[in-house]
């Protein structure tokens, strides 16, 4: 398949076309987005390539790193008692309905369950046991501690001047894909509330590696729901895709993200801090009628979840880490769900996970092929490189993949 076969063009007015399929299909992907993402993907990606190691100015003291940082200490907001016990009833809530049959699709296993076991220990065992002010330590080093990694945000953290240096030059390259990919190039940094984020300084905050795509993808998710309807995320890290969401793309729909519960808890408490005017919901509290909400549950859930045709449906970074059962479990609940959108970004290549026993294994990422929706409803509209992942310099040199499936009825 050529690579730009399925590029995707976000015009100048903030329409999504696609220059691939049928006209049906493009037409009807045309009508479907909003006016509200101004964003600009016309530039080839040779050229884009090309331009990819132009410096943007950060220098490695730009990079916050783990020792100059002081942990946040304050007992009222954002880590007060009464927001850590809402957490621990919630993740207690979850732990007692999660399956504990290791034939159960939902049943955490693989890389994940070596990723609780190895890094998610401390901080499961105080959800557990209440354990107001071991909780809060763990919280107020957000970023910095084991409980980051697999979400979205530790990545390379920067602990040293040799690894501030190194992310330094992945931040630059990143801004400057960036800036040639989004014509209104606003960046909202994440608060420091809490922690050593790694990422680069700014005046209100700092930008993590991630931040550039996660904006970008909840730009991309909110031009696909132009009415503001249900957006559904499946695994959602520490809740970067709502931040951008509701903080930089006017998002007034419901945002639903499932996932495993001790992730869950880690996004709940950065929403709750950093998006503290957004109603929240957490698994086995009431149901409020808010339609404008973020809500968090776990991924056993997602079975019993009855979602609209107005919903799309997201996920990055974690199908592939998955088994092959699971992913066709869910594969399954979202063609029942019935969105009209389903949006993956995942990579494509062998890696190696930590098991459970601290040996590491192999692990075979289910490349493409294994993703797709039942064709008679769903068809794959576009293929194209994830520009604000992909860490290669040589064109072609693609990890990562950004699909996208529309439901043929619309």
């Amino acid at each position: 398949m050529a690579l730009f076969q399925r590029l995707l063009e976000v015009s100048k007015d903030g329409r999504l076309m696609s220059t691939i399929r049928s006209g049906k299909a493009q037409r009807a992907l045309k009508n479907s987005v909003s006016e509200n993402m101004k964003s600009s993907f016309t530039i080839p990606l040779a050229y884009l390539w090309s331009r990819l190691g132009k410096s943007e100015g950060f220098r490695y003291n730009d990079i916050v790193a783990r020792h100059d940082v002081v942990p946040y200490r304050d007992h009222d907001i954002p880590l007060n008692d009464e927001r850590l016990t809402r957490l621990c009833v919630a993740y207690q809530k979850m732990v007692a309905a999660a399956p504990n049959n290791s034939n159960d699709p939902y049943f955490v296993a693989g890389l994940w369950e070596g990723w609780k076991t190895n890094y998610q220990q401390d901080f499961s065992t105080a959800l557990l046991n209440s354990d107001i002010e071991t909780l809060r330590d763990i919280l107020s080093s957000l970023g910095s501690n084991s409980a980051s990694i697999g979400i979205s945000l530790a990545g390379d953290i920067a602990n040293s001047k040799r690894s501030q240096m190194r992310t330094a030059l992945r931040m630059n390259k990143l801004s400057a894909r960036w800036k040639l990919l989004v014509r209104d190039p606003i960046l909202t940094p994440y608060p420091q509330l809490w922690g050593s984020l790694p990422g680069a300084r700014t005046e209100s905050g700092v930008t993590v590696p991630s931040a550039y795509r996660l904006h970008y993808s909840a730009g991309l998710l909110k031009s696909l729901s132009p009415n503001d309807g249900q957006i559904l995320e499946i695994g959602g890290g520490f809740g970067g895709i709502p931040f951008h969401l509701f903080q930089d793309h006017d998002f007034n729909g419901r945002y639903v993200d499932f996932d495993i519960p001790e992730v869950l808890m880690i996004a709940a408490a950065f929403l709750m801090a950093t998006l503290p005017k957004i109603p929240l919901e957490l698994y086995g509290e009431p149901t409020g009628s808010h339609v404008h909400s973020i809500v968090l549950l776990p991924h056993f859930e997602l079975e019993n979840f009855a979602g609209t045709r107005e919903s799309v449906v997201f996920n990055s970074h974690s199908l592939t880490e998955m088994s092959p059962e699971t992913v066709s479990e869910y594969l399954r609940q979202i063609s029942r769900i019935g969105p009209r959108f389903f949006l993956h970004m995942n990579h494509e290549y062998e890696s190696e996970f930590k098991a459970p026993d601290g040996s590491w294994r192999s692990h075979v990422n289910l490349n493409s092929p294994r993703f797709e929706l039942p064709t008679d409803n769903y068809v794959r509209i576009s293929r194209i490189p994830e520009i604000l992942t992909n860490d290669g310099d040589v064109y072609g040199a693609f990890d990562y993949w950004e699909y996208l499936y529309m439901a043929r009825d619309i």
